[in-house]
């Protein structure tokens, strides 16, 4: 058993990170030819609807093989002072410390 994540923003690099038979990232170790096609399929496709076929049959084949078990999701956020201003959030959930500023 191990604690691990697939954040998903763009299917390409996270999908093919965590669930292509070739990824170091692939933690499940699943390594499903039709899986690892439709994810190769997705990140070479040229237009819309090559990917959304792709990404459509990735996902299929994820559901069939179920590869873990997803428990919880991500809920991004920061702690911050009634002194701290400016707190903009990006991607997964990191502050932009260039836009912090601080009042006293």
């Amino acid at each position: 058993m191990l604690i691990s994540s697939a954040i998903t923003q763009d299917p390409d690099y996270s999908l093919w990170t965590a669930f292509h038979g070739d990824s170091v990232g692939n933690f499940t170790g699943i390594n499903d030819p039709e899986l690892n096609a439709a994810l190769d399929a997705g990140r070479v496709g040229t237009t819309v609807e090559e990917r959304q076929a792709a990404y459509k049959t990735a996902q299929e084949r994820l559901v069939a093989l179920n590869p873990g078990i997803w428990y919880v999701k991500a809920a991004p956020s920061v702690t911050l002072s009634k002194d701290l201003h400016g707190v903009t959030m990006y991607t997964l959930g990191s502050p932009l410390p260039e836009e912090l500023w601080v009042t006293n």
